[in-house]
């Protein structure tokens, strides 16, 4: 960890924040980690008093005092009580706003320090993608660190260094992101991609960071429960294309999407034009020049042969439109950067492997066939399914649930989703946590047609046995979609977490149809 000198710190953050009892800062005072939970404070920290939804850490500040902090920082209104504190009292009007130019300055801008800082943002496709790039990338030796869902990693293949670690949020809280961008440094890496969430982008986890090339898969509903209107949703998402890009960045965008192509046109009008990029895995766009748009497509279970537009043919070993679309993008934003040669990126796209969770076949070569996904949006399981239907010669069957405490709109759609396109659909628990599992499941059959038949929809709330009713009753012809979860390998219940895991309960299950 580096050591940075109080004074100095606060002198590179000039107007942001100020000591409230300057007498009792010296220039002796040394800030050797920066900490927002009072528990890990140890002797030189600076502890960071940050309110949060549940917890507000003004409450915890003596504490971290007594631990042995260096220096607090408060928020403004909660100054005075802290007046008579014997330790530096730093004080900035958002605490939170201001960490990301607190991590920034204390690492020593370590995201200025890549070759390429790529984000890419929209409400699905945004893990496959940084697996793609990142597959790409290190097919040609570079070193690539990775921020994102299923978890931070990063991959030196020059020392053959790895890291892994859990990702408690898709976009980390910025004290973590400058931590991780430091350590990636230091290790070698060349290149940082990450998945940009909107609540990444509205909680001020990203301030101070901006970014070489961004890419938009797609908005559609979601986190509403978070953002209260696709409006705002929208607005919160387009921060990364109009406040977070270098002046000279490549934008990249899924041309086919209603808001991607609302914000292609008012990129290329404000920006250089040859620096934005459409791309799409459906027929030509009106108004786009782009080699990165299909024109024809030819798929099968093991992947999909694309024409594009300029006659480039390439196959993709992954299975659906979608998944053309997310690779388009991703070799639209390599090529664009001049990260890969034009030759080697064509060639690297043959070793792209699948993403855990993410239409991830549990038993390649058997039927009936079983995929695990992630789709936990309307829009998603509309494409899941549709993706699946031309692939199934049986009946196509849809095991999925909703998450609790979360955008409750969206259940009656996915409900009409899954009874239009699936010829069976269990409803079962996804994450219920602390709302009823059965008013769950009654809001998603909301969306169910009166006209469906009672053999078609089943409930089951015990997710394990939804999921081994499914695979054992389908027939060797069918397909099986287990919806909802993808990689999680855990359930949230009213009592807390328990270990699960789709993939494994889908294995079990096999087994058992012998």
């Amino acid at each position: 960890m580096p050591e940075q000198q109080l004074i100095a710190l606060l002198d590179a953050l000039e107007g942001l924040i100020s000591c409230s009892n300057p007498q009792c800062l010296t220039d002796d005072i040394f800030i050797h980690s920066i900490i927002i939970d009072s528990r890990k404070v140890q002797a030189g920290s600076l502890f960071v008093a940050l309110k949060g939804a549940l917890v507000d850490g003004h409450r915890y500040v003596q504490t971290a005092i007594e631990k042995g902090a260096a220096a607090i920082l408060v928020e403004q209104s909660e100054l005075e009580s802290f007046k008579d504190c014997n330790v530096p009292v730093l004080v900035a009007l958002n605490t939170r706003a201001v960490l990301g130019n607190l991590a920034k300055a204390f690492f020593n801008s370590p995201l200025d320090k890549f070759r390429a800082v790529i984000g890419i943002t929209g409400t699905n496709g945004k893990t496959t993608c940084s697996y793609i790039a990142e597959s790409l990338l290190l097919s040609a030796k570079l070193s690539v660190g990775v921020i994102g869902t299923i978890n931070y990693r990063w991959t030196n293949p020059k020392t053959g260094h790895q890291v892994v670690l859990d990702a408690p949020n898709t976009t980390p809280e910025s004290l973590v992101l400058y931590e991780l961008a430091h350590r990636m440094i230091e290790d070698g890496v060349e290149i940082l991609v990450m998945e940009v969430s909107s609540h990444g982008l509205e909680t001020h986890r990203l301030v101070g960071v901006e970014f070489d090339g961004a890419m938009f898969t797609n908005l559609t509903q979601d986190h509403l429960d978070f953002h209260g209107s696709m409006e705002s949703y929208e607005q919160a998402k387009r921060k990364l294309f109009f406040e977070h890009l270098k002046p000279e960045s490549i934008s990249v965008l899924n041309v086919h999407d209603r808001v991607g192509r609302k914000w292609f046109d008012s990129l290329c009008a404000q920006r250089d034009p040859s620096r934005v990029v459409g791309y799409s895995a459906h027929a030509a766009v009106d108004g786009v020049d782009s080699p990165w748009i299909a024109a024809s497509l030819q798929s099968s279970l093991e992947g999909v042969e694309v024409t594009l537009g300029n006659a480039q043919q390439l196959h993709i070993p992954l299975v659906g439109q979608f998944n053309v679309a997310n690779v388009l993008g991703v070799l639209a934003m390599i090529q664009a950067m001049d990260l890969i040669d034009e030759e080697q990126l064509h060639q690297s796209v043959q070793g792209i492997t699948g993403v855990p969770g993410r239409l991830q076949r549990v038993n390649p070569g058997n039927m009936p066939a079983v995929f695990v996904d992630y789709a936990h949006t309307p829009d998603a399981l509309e494409h899941v399914l549709e993706t699946l239907q031309p692939f199934c010669d049986g009946e196509l069957w849809c095991v999925f649930g909703c998450g609790g405490d979360r955008d409750k709109g969206k259940r009656p759609q996915m409900g009409a989703i899954a009874v239009a396109h699936a010829d069976k659909v269990m409803v079962t628990s996804d994450n219920p946590r602390r709302e009823p599992p059965m008013q769950i499941v009654e809001d998603i059959l909301a969306g169910v047609e009166s006209g469906s038949s009672q053999q078609s929809v089943l409930v089951e709330l015990d997710r394990a046995l939804a999921i081994r009713a499914a695979i054992i009753d389908a027939g060797p012809e069918d397909v099986v979609l287990i919806a909802g979860k993808g990689h999680e390998n855990y359930q949230e219940l009213a009592t807390g977490r328990i270990d699960f895991c789709d993939v494994e309960q889908s294995e079990k299950s096999i087994k058992l149809r012998g």
